[in-house]
């Protein structure tokens, strides 16, 4: 009897704290706004102690808006210790006094408040989710965050006066990784980053090198390295086996792909273009497929050597305006038939061959849109590209088939063909396009041309066939 009634005391004791634990909780969430909070005004921040006393936990999202009214402070905001997402926008506040007692946080948002130099006042914080700095023209650092323990993702944007970013030291890995339009010189606070889960976004920075990401090992979404123009060296990915997509555009300081080696697999876009230094592909040896395959504005790039590997294009192929590009060969290997729905090769002025395995196979296809325009004679039309591919007969024989010789050329040339073809007339095209000669004889007085480079067009029983020839 007397066990009976020690164990009905015990149960009602569980259950009335069970009960005063609920009540406590509901007490404190009840003294919070219950729904998306929006302060415009100083009076509204200062208010905000007052309107909702003892309120540390806020479940919905809290904004500040200094749009239309000027705030200056954010001490009315001191009782704050978690919260879903907050946004402070466009403010006169000199710092983040105020949110001293802040320990987490979702989203954490500052865009737009001109006169914060640093983070001094979030001293408490120590896990965001989602940390994002946006256009807050006066922030150079982030000193002041001296607890912070865990970041998931970050995105650092038009903050054109943050130039340190070393409070980081701390992370080890991200979700994403996003720097955008600030002034760093270096990466110092993100030499023990190890893993980034989506996307890596490195754009219009002023860094020679990203030494600091040394120690990534994957990265399971997007390398995206967009207007870096200081950028010389990515080696630091030499990890790196998969990708979603990788865009390299507009590093017009970055020597070569070093750092790609090991690099086997782009799911999405592979997009190399204007990067004026690069002259070979070569540090993507290894990739073997990628659904988009786009190669512009490389002004120095002279063949596609290094991609020999890539043996299927699931979408699309686009070669546009690499000026110095004389040969695509390495796309031979590309398997086909293949899923492969467009193929454009476009203002590629010096390529004027074309007819590989795999473009000759492509101008066969009626279900594959292509387009060939305004490259050199001999690939400068679909026409042209489907006539030096008449006889199936690869470019990778031309120089086995026929020798022209000399070549550069002060006056006379001579051809020699080899194996069992008969010759029947060579045509001498300008760089504009123009017939400027022609003949059916194996040696040629070129006398009368002036000084430039010239495509001739070769005609034998085995197919047409183009070389460059260059008149002194």
């Amino acid at each position: 009897m007397i066990f009976k009634i020690l164990t009905a005391k015990k149960n009602l004791m569980k259950h009335v704290l069970i009960i005063l634990f609920f009540f406590i909780k509901s007490t404190s969430y009840g003294q919070c706004p219950n729904q998306l909070t929006i302060l415009y005004t100083q009076e509204e921040i200062d208010n905000f102690s007052q309107n909702f006393p003892n309120c540390t936990d806020l479940a919905y999202d809290l904004r500040v808006d200094g749009t239309s009214n000027q705030i200056t402070n954010l001490n009315g905001l001191s009782s704050i210790i978690t919260s879903k997402n907050i946004l402070i926008l466009y403010t006169q506040i000199a710092s983040l006094e105020g949110l001293n007692a802040l320990e987490s946080a979702e989203i954490f948002t500052l865009w737009g408040n001109q006169n914060i130099n640093n983070l001094e006042g979030l001293g408490a914080l120590n896990s965001i989710n989602s940390f994002q700095l946006y256009e807050n023209n006066n922030l150079f650092g982030l000193d002041g965050m001296d607890s912070i323990q865990s970041i998931n993702e970050i995105i650092f944007f038009e903050n054109i006066n943050l130039e340190d970013i070393s409070s980081l030291s701390i992370i080890t890995s991200l979700q994403s990784l996003i720097l955008s339009g600030n002034t760093l010189t270096d990466l110092d606070g993100l030499q023990n980053l190890v893993t980034i889960e989506n996307n890596l976004q490195i754009s219009r920075e002023n860094l020679v090198n990203i030494n600091e990401l040394s120690n990534i090992e994957s990265i399971g979404g997007s390398l995206i390295l967009t207007n870096n123009f200081y950028l010389q060296d990515i080696s630091v990915f030499e990890n790196i086996e998969i990708l979603l997509d990788l865009y390299i555009v507009n590093c017009t300081s970055l020597i070569s792909l070093k750092g790609l080696e090991r690099l086997s697999t782009v799911m999405g876009e592979l997009r190399i273009g204007f990067n004026s230094v690069i002259t070979n592909l070569s540090h993507l040896k290894n990739i073997v497929s990628v659904n988009y395959l786009d190669i512009y504005e490389n002004e120095n790039l002279t063949t596609l050597q290094g991609i020999e590997s890539i043996k299927y294009i699931e979408k699309r192929l686009f070669i546009d305006s690499n000026i110095n590009l004389t040969s695509i060969k390495a796309l031979k290997y590309l398997e086909f038939p293949s899923a492969i729905d467009e193929v454009i090769i476009i203002n590629n002025t010096n390529l004027e061959i074309c007819n590989n395995d795999f473009i000759c196979a492509v101008a066969d296809d009626p279900n594959v849109e292509k387009l060939f325009f305004n490259n050199a004679t001999g690939c400068a039309t679909i026409e042209e590209v489907e006539e030096s591919c008449s006889l199936n007969f690869d470019d990778s024989y031309v120089d086995d088939l026929i020798i022209m010789y000399p070549n550069p050329i002060s006056e006379n040339v001579k051809l020699s063909i080899v194996g069992d073809a008969y010759y029947i007339k060579t045509q001498i095209y300008s760089t504009l396009g123009m017939l400027v000669f022609e003949s059916n004889d194996k040696k040629m007085n070129l006398s009368m041309l002036d000084s430039g480079s010239y495509t001739a067009k070769l005609t034998t029983n085995k197919g047409v066939f183009f070389k460059k020839i260059i008149k002194e």
